[in-house]
């Protein structure tokens, strides 16, 4: 099956233009009827002003298309509504969607609650990676910070805000890097006195 990555940074919403583009060219260039048929959906969602009939309508997309959909980046909280959109056709789908969460220590608990309290979501198969080690972590931060000294402080900081989620650690970074936390002076990674901006994902933290 074909394999469609959808990454997703902000709101989802945002994503929808570029994503239905993105699905009108592919099914548009199949000789496969399945993806022949969805064209006019597409050209539909495009259409559509009122978010959550354009939610609805890209969900029922997505379950008619025999493809592989790995969508990164769900906040399983702020997109619940979409996530049962997408679990509603369970039975008639011919998708395979993996969705990969980002959740902070003390939020798989909140994600297994939600999973099991709706009708729609009941199916989906909840698979945990495991976190790094303190060890592993250090030598994701050697490998992303090459020649970069990592002090005990930098790395508890890391450590406090990721668990050992790699995914949260490598946006820990990227968050240093734009808010001028770490910058790159004569061929080396310097850390600066600037203060981190985390976002939205700050305020996740603080809720658990």
């Amino acid at each position: 099956l074909p394999v469609f990555l959808w990454t997703i940074r902000g709101q989802t919403k945002d994503w929808w233009p570029e994503t239905c583009r993105k699905l009108q060219l592919l099914c548009s260039n199949s000789s496969d009827p399945d993806f022949k048929k969805v064209v006019s959906l597409l050209d539909r969602a495009l259409e559509i002003e009122d978010q959550i009939s354009k939610t609805s309508l890209i969900a029922q997309i997505i379950g008619q298309l025999p493809m592989v959909f790995l969508v990164d980046g769900l906040d399983f909280q702020k997109n619940s509504e979409f996530i049962k959109l997408l679990s509603e056709g369970y039975h008639s789908q011919k998708s395979l969607i993996i969705l990969t969460v980002n959740s902070f220590p003390g939020q798989v608990g909140e994600l297994e609650k939600f999973i099991h309290s709706h009708p729609e979501t009941e199916k989906i198969e909840l698979i945990q990676l495991e976190s790094l080690s303190p060890e592993q972590t250090q030598q994701l931060l050697e490998l992303k910070l090459p020649q970069f000294r990592i002090r005990e402080k930098f790395f508890d900081r890391v450590w406090n805000f990721s668990g050992g989620n790699p995914n949260l650690v490598l946006d820990f970074l990227k968050n240093l890097w734009e808010s001028g936390g770490l910058v790159y002076q004569e061929g080396k990674i310097i850390s600066t006195k600037s203060k981190v901006f985390l976002g939205e994902a700050s305020q996740t933290l603080k809720t658990f």
